[in-house]
């Protein structure tokens, strides 16, 4: 009995089973929601910039002139026919009587002024010729003279003389410093003796001599 019922439990279930098969069901949509995590990192998408195309230029035409030849405009030549709707212009001279008679001008008289006469000056008066300068003398050598000094070296006053004589002078002054001669008295002849050669020089070439003693010594003055 038990196992009758139990089968017949499972036909129905069967049975159900395949009723609900072979029915058409609507559909059941399920929908899926997304739980945001709040740890997670956004990433935003960046748009991807579409390259930009170049505009190509594009040649402009040339426009070609195009001449222009002009046209012969025919002009009429202008005609010597009047116009006979055109005004008529009547030219009167002066009004005068018909008994006028013109006045005799009387003649004009040309008066040329005379041009007066350039006379030549005569140039500036005639230089005189005056009376020839007198010559001067030339100077006589023969009467100049040098000065030399009698406090030198033999040698020395040989030179001097000798330069003296190139000159072409007659006459030699010869300056003489007497305290030098004989500073310590009468009896000192050294530089006396220097002195008569000098001389001797001096009157070899021919020299006029002049002497000139100055600065007497101290022991001549007392």
């Amino acid at each position: 009995m038990i196992k009758h019922s139990q089968f017949s439990a499972i036909l129905v279930i069967v049975g159900m089973m395949l009723l609900f098969g072979c029915t058409s069901q609507e559909p059941i949509i399920i929908v899926v929601t997304p739980t945001l995590d709040p740890n997670a990192i956004t990433v935003t998408a960046v748009p991807t910039s579409a390259p930009t195309q170049t505009p190509t230029e594009t040649s402009i035409p040339t426009l070609s002139p195009t001449p222009i030849i002009p046209t012969e405009t025919n002009t009429p030549a202008p005609s010597n026919t009047p116009d006979p709707s055109a005004p008529t212009v009547t030219f009167r001279g002066p009004i005068t009587d018909p008994n006028y008679v013109l006045p005799t001008l009387p003649p004009v008289t040309t008066t040329l002024v005379p041009i007066p006469t350039i006379t030549a000056t005569p140039g500036g008066p005639t230089a005189t010729t005056g009376p020839s300068p007198t010559p001067v003398p030339r100077l006589d050598y023969s009467r100049m003279g040098l000065q030399v000094y009698s406090q030198s070296e033999q040698v020395d006053f040989e030179v001097a003389i000798s330069l003296a004589q190139e000159t072409g002078v007659g006459w030699i002054k010869v300056q003489v410093n007497w305290a030098f001669l004989q500073p310590n008295g009468r009896e000192d002849t050294d530089r006396l003796q220097l002195f008569e050669r000098q001389m001797e020089s001096a009157a070899r070439p021919g020299f006029n001599i002049l002497l000139s003693i100055a600065k007497a010594p101290a022991w001549a003055r007392s």
